[in-house]
Formats: C-alpha cells, structure tokens, sequence
C-alpha cells in the first residue's frame, strides 16, 4: 500500500502544526489572514470599543492569551513551509503498510531469513509494528536514541527531586512547624483546621507531582504513547511515594520532639527520652498513635477522596466554561482552534499510580493498631466506589477520544504492586516478632529481617510475573476474517491510519507530490475532511461529516438504566418474600 517515513521536525514542530492547521482552515472554508475577518470580529464589536480605547487594550490582553494570531501572508507561510519540507531529512525508521496482515508476516519472515533487504547500500530490518497509527508521536522520529533517552529520565528525576524540595519548603515545614509549635499542655490537641490543611498540603503535592511527572515524560520525547503512559504511572508512583516517606520521617521526628517535651514515659514507666531503641520508641503507645493518626489522615480524605472530589471541578467543568466564555466572546477563533477550547481533558493512566499509591497506605496502616483498620477500609471502599463512577462517566462522557495499543502500562503497574505485597510480608514479620511464632528478636535486628523479607519477596515475585504468569495466559485465538481483512477495508471503518495520522506525509503529498486529492491530516473530530484516494493509501471517506445524537440520548440511558436497575430490585425482593411465605406456610 505504501511507505510512511518518520522525519526529524521535533525542533520545527509548531511550524508544521500551524501548515496543518492552516490546510484544515482552508478544507473548513474559515478564512485566513489575507481574508477579511467575519463581519462579527468588525461589526459591533469594534464599534463600541471604538470609544475607549481602555476596553480595546484588555480585549488585545485577551487576544494575545487565547488566540494566536498569523502575521504572516499566505505567500511567505507557502514558502516557509515548502523551505522546510525540502530540507528536512528523515529518520531512520519508517512504516511499510502491506494489503494484508499475511502479506506482513510473510516480508517479515524473509527478511529474517536474509539477515535484511538491500536497500540503495544499506541493509533494512522488518518487525511488526507494535502500536497503532495514532498513538505513534511522528515528531519524535529524530534524535532519539536510548542513550539520549536515559539522560534525559535522569534529568527528569533532577526536576521531580526539586519539585518535592519546593513542596517541602513551601509547603509542608510551615506545617510542620505549626504542629511542633502547638501548645499540647492539657492534653489539647491540634483542631480541625490543622487537618484541613493538612489534607491541603497533601492535594497539592500530589498535584505538583503529577504535573511534573507528566512533563518528564514527554520531555524524555518517546516515539509510541503507551511508553510515555508506563513511564508517567512508574514516575508518578514514585514521586508521591517520596511524598509519604518524607511526611512519615518529619512526623516521626515532629512526634519524638512532642512526646519528649510532654515528658511522657512508655508502660514500664521509662521516661521516653531514655529509650534508646528505635524499635521501642516506635513500637511505644504515643507514637504509635500519633503516626497511625497521620497515616489515616493522609489517606482518608486527604489521598483517596479530596483528591477525586475536586478532579472533575478542577479539570472537566471550569475549563469547559471557560473555553465556552472565550470562543462565545472572541469570534476570532473558530474551527479547529475552537475546537480546542472546548475538548475534555485527554485519557491518560494515571489512575493506576492513584490507585497503587491508595494501597501502600492502606498497608502503611498495618503497622499500627488495629482499631484503625476498619474505619480506613471502609472510607476507602466508599471513595474507591465514588472513582470507578467518576471515571465511568469521565470515559464516556468527557474524554473526547484515546487509542492504547498494548499491555505495557498494565505489566508496569503489575511490577509497581510488588512491593506492596512486600510490604505486608514485612509487616507481617515485624508484628509476629515476641508473639509466639517461634522467633524472638530484640532491638533493631527485626528491622532487618523484615526489610530481607521485602526484598526476597519482590526478587521472587518479579521473576514469578516473568517467567510463571505468562505460562497461564490464553493464547490468540485466529480468527480468519480479520486475517484476510486488508488495509482498504479495515481503513474504509477507521479513519486514523499510518498516512493521515503522519504530519510530513500529509503535507509533502499535497505541497511535494501534489496528489489529487492529497493525503490530508487527520485532526480529531475532523474526519470529514479526509478523501479518497486509493493510489496513496486513502480509503476513508465522511460525507455527513457530523453523527447526530437523535433526543436526549444521555437522559435516556440515565433513565433506562435506572429502570433496568429498579426492575432487578423489585424482581429479587418479591422472590425473596415469595419464598419466606411459603416457608410460613408449612405446617
């Protein structure tokens, strides 16, 4: 079918968006720089700001912000863009599309078998292609080798590692300092406002890591989505675990400071201050308590509630009426860059490092008393709950469109919960320790054997998910009518394909080759734009252009389901009482 070659253009990135984006105005018929702007940006508009010239600088101000403006003529941005498709140079990989899977296979299998194909001096190597078409990141075909990959990780743990300074700093000691500094004389304790803030300090580092983690990932520059998504959920994990350590070592030292200034003395009468041992310090009834406090706190609401309370406030509803405000008050900005504004927010996996962080604090709670544990698990149970209904309704109702086309962020996140099965096989052996299951450790030595434990469980568990679990996966079932199923049709039902979803390929066809019609980029939600040409590989054709939602679609499947769930009921109730009846009845 043909061949869709990777191209360096990482550092002229915008100006191959902006070519793009001109070519989908021009498709839409919304007019350009060299065009007149629609009566409504001249009309009334500028007449009333006509007289203050005060309103005409804030609506500039506002310009300026939310709509970026092409000085340039149609003329100089044709030839800039033509400069740059002439001299850019390609990548060393590229994308060979064949009419069918078994055409594919077969290419592949000769290739191995020579060692290559000849091609103009060099020799070329096949494999299969691992991803789809638009979850590939065309731009970061360049320079991206795994030794400059790696770098660029390390410096991406620099960035995270200043970012928990800066929430340190910022944030967190003066919280710190203002429990240290309260007055326990009393038996007083601090109010609820300290754990508001608390739960405060908490959403906000969580918040600034998970920006900063998904800036390293894409600053790292990786060629396929799911790879970018494995490294934020590993990053992100992380990073909020550092988060934890640090609010466990400042409270413990917080705690050790408080209960030695109280002059509190543990329950053979020994003045806190005189016992040496960390075990024993950490094991005593005020530490306990205190720690086992933070550690509730800091999960329940502060990790696992607030958090996704405030997500669909923070990230769907505001900006939604926020893009609603700018594009109904600036009708400078139309098609796709409208569009723009008013999308969701983009699908990503973080979730998975949400949900794994929420466990290693659940069993950060069983190392303290049990009468913590129920009440955790039941908050978390409520707000794991609350999760899966928000993110049912985010998947469907909110994310405009995602694509993943492998295991990867799921094997990662398996690897992720290994230590958290480590951690209550330590827990386990630390608690059991002078409990009467045979052995009997005094001072720090238990420390030890519970952190050998830890990692001789993660070491076996690891090589189990390697070697072990693969042995129990279900193999592909084939399936001959996808197998014959070639490019043209499987192209005609999905319009995201290795021709419309490459920036260069679209914009050499229609400025290079000058196919007619071109290969054209396909923009999500824009698919109407793409036609057919089946000498290039286009097969996709959208001639409505839209898919009209026939009544209140949503209300009506709110409703039905109800229904649905409400028949259910009533159906297993009346069994139910059916069946005590007749039990009554018998004599």
């Amino acid at each position: 079918e043909g061949v869709s070659i990777g191209w360096e253009f990482h550092e002229n990135e915008d100006l191959v968006q902006k070519a793009l984006e001109r070519e989908l105005r021009q498709q839409d018929g919304i007019w350009t720089s060299d065009d007149k702007p629609p009566e409504a940006a001249t009309g009334s508009q500028e007449t009333e700001l006509e007289d203050t010239s005060f309103r005409k600088r804030l609506l500039q101000l506002e310009l300026s912000m939310f709509h970026e403006e092409d000085d340039r003529s149609d003329e100089d941005a044709e030839a800039e863009i033509m400069q740059f498709l002439k001299e850019t140079t390609s990548s060393e990989q590229a994308v060979a599309v064949f009419e069918t899977e078994e055409a594919r296979d077969e290419a592949v299998a000769h290739a191995a078998e020579k060692g290559g194909i000849s091609f103009q001096g060099e020799m070329l190597t096949l494999e299969k292609a691992h991803c789809e078409p638009d979850t590939v990141y065309w731009q970061n075909f360049g320079d991206t080798s795994l030794f400059l990959q790696v770098f660029r990780l390390i410096q991406g743990f620099g960035c995270i590692l200043l970012a928990l300074l800066l929430w340190t700093l910022v944030f967190y000691v003066p919280y710190a300092w203002s429990v240290y500094s309260f007055n326990y004389a009393n038996g007083q304790e601090p109010g609820p406002v300290y754990s508001i803030t608390f739960t405060m300090v908490v959403v906000i580092g969580n918040g600034i890591m998970y920006e900063v983690c998904a800036r390293v990932s894409d600053f790292i520059q990786y060629k396929y989505e799911d790879s970018r998504q494995a490294t934020y959920m590993i990053l992100y994990t992380v990073a909020c675990t550092f988060n934890v350590l640090l609010d466990f070592v400042m409270t413990y030292i917080t705690a050790y400071k408080i209960i030695k200034g109280l002059e509190f003395r543990t329950y053979f009468g020994i003045p806190f201050e005189h016992v040496s041992k960390f075990t024993d310090r950490f094991e005593s009834y005020a530490m306990q308590r205190l720690l086992a406090d933070n550690a509730f706190s800091y999960l329940f609401p502060s990790t696992c509630l607030v958090p996704f309370i405030l997500e669909p406030i923070i990230t769907i509803y505001v900006p939604l009426k926020m893009g609603q405000i700018i594009v109904r008050c600036h009708p400078e900005i139309q098609g796709h860059e409208a569009d723009t504004w008013m999308l969701g927010p983009a699908m990503e996996m973080g979730r998975y490092a949400d949900i794994i962080l929420n466990l290693v604090l659940a069993i950060v709670i069983l190392f303290f008393p049990g009468g913590f544990t129920h009440t955790l698990f039941f908050g978390m149970a409520f707000s794991h709950i609350y999760i899966y209904l928000f993110d049912q309704y985010r998947v469907l109702r909110s994310i405009p469109a995602c694509t993943f086309s492998n295991m990867d962020v799921d094997w990662w996140s398996q690897v992720m919960l290994i230590p958290c099965c480590g951690m209550i096989l330590m827990c386990c052996i630390f608690k059991a320790n002078r409990q009467g299951y045979g052995y009997y450790m005094e001072g720090n030595s238990i420390i030890l054997l519970s952190v050998a434990g830890f990692f001789v469980h993660c070491a076996v568990h690891f090589l189990m998910l390697i070697y072990v679990v693969p042995l129990f996966g279900k193999k592909p079932k084939e399936n001959p009518e996808l197998d014959n199923r070639t490019f043209g049709e499987t192209n005609q039902a999905l319009a995201a394909s290795w021709f419309s979803k490459n920036p260069i390929h679209c914009l050499r066809s229609q400025k290079i080759y000058q196919h007619s019609p071109p290969c054209v980029y396909l923009f999500m939600g824009k698919e109407h734009v793409l036609q057919v040409n089946e000498n290039i590989g286009c097969y996709f054709v959208d001639d409505e252009g839209e898919t009209p939602r026939e009544g209140t679609g949503d209300w009506d499947e709110v409703t039905s389901a109800a229904k649905e769930v409400a028949s259910r009921v009533s159906m297993r109730m009346s069994m139910s009482w059916n069946t005590d009846t007749k039990k009554e009845e018998k004599p």
